[in-house]
């Protein structure tokens, strides 16, 4: 997880036509596919402007899972197992742990009863030979390499005795799985593949400016006092689709069992969807900041 950085001001990750064309910054669409004859689509007026933000996360979840087993075990195996819990996690940290919540007499082994201290060989099925290939590509058959053929090898649940104990075990597992992602708003498929190139590589560290709570506002409504979720966006640049996606990432993150501890950040990258439709037959413009060096970008994409 990236610390953010200090606070700065948000506006200049605000993309702006008058901006990018200041910079230099051109949207060319051929006319009709001439190859020598396009024109700038930056240098006209869009038919629509639709302020979006892309959602980044960054999220990381210490979380743990429990399941109950019932099995056999050998007093030697048992004895070997922790009989407490083992501590929550304060750092973020992958362990599996088995311990031990109670212990019954010893009873016959319910693997090898008909054949106590024995089960059939895994290796062979229980017939004591296995195919190989020979040095010249020959397959022959040859005695099995796990119980030599004997067609029967020693049971691993009692370890030959014929008997264990059973036992219930509480199997821990700690886990600690890492979200780092850009949540792109739903455009045109084109379009949408295009910005989120700009974001496979995400910069190390986010500005602070851009970071927002991701949790809805809620809002009472007249009638009969009903509650309703409220998208704020940032800044005036809606998340579209990008923000419910980007929770439901978060939430699959989190996955079965408790959560321990957790870090979360959320980011809003802002842009302006531009759509054409007078000039040079309809074409779609993703306006941006790039984040690799913080200047306009112009995204051009054939419009449907």
């Amino acid at each position: 997880m990236v610390d953010p950085l200090e606070e700065d001001t948000h506006a200049p990750y605000l993309p702006s036509i008058e901006r990018a064309r200041g910079e230099g910054v051109t949207a060319q669409r051929k006319v009709f596919g001439i190859p020598w004859w396009s024109v700038d689509l930056l240098s006209a007026t869009p038919d629509e402007v639709e302020p979006l933000a892309i959602v980044i996360v960054e999220a990381r979840i210490q979380r743990r899972v429990t399941e109950l087993k019932d099995v056999q075990l050998t007093a030697r195996l048992l004895d070997q197992l922790a009989t407490a819990a083992p501590p929550e996690p304060t750092e973020f940290t992958d362990a599996r742990t088995t311990y031990l919540l109670e212990r019954s007499d010893i009873s016959p082994c319910v693997a090898c009863e008909g054949r106590p201290g024995e089960i059939v060989c895994t290796a062979c099925a229980g017939t004591g030979r296995v195919d190989v290939t020979d040095s010249e590509g020959n397959a022959v058959m040859v005695a099995c390499y796990l119980c030599k053929g004997h067609r029967y090898i020693t049971c691993p649940t009692c370890e030959g005795a014929g008997h264990a104990h059973w036992a219930r075990l509480m199997q821990v597992e700690d886990s600690a799985p890492e979200l780092r992602y850009a949540y792109v708003p739903s455009m045109v498929d084109a379009l949408d593949l295009a910005v989120g190139e700009l974001f496979d590589a995400l910069p190390d560290a986010l500005p602070s400016c851009l970071r927002f709570d991701p949790t809805p506002r809620k809002h009472e409504s007249a009638y009969r006092g009903e509650v309703r979720q409220m998208d704020r966006g940032f800044h005036g640049h809606g998340f579209g689709d990008a923000l419910e996606r980007a929770m439901l990432g978060i939430e699959a993150l989190r996955g079965p069992g408790d959560v321990v501890h957790q870090e979360l950040a959320a980011y809003a990258w802002p842009l302006l969807w531009l759509r054409y439709g007078s000039v040079a037959r309809r074409a779609e413009v993703g306006l941006i900041i790039s984040p690799a060096d913080q200047r306009h970008r112009a995204l051009v994409v054939p419009g449907t």
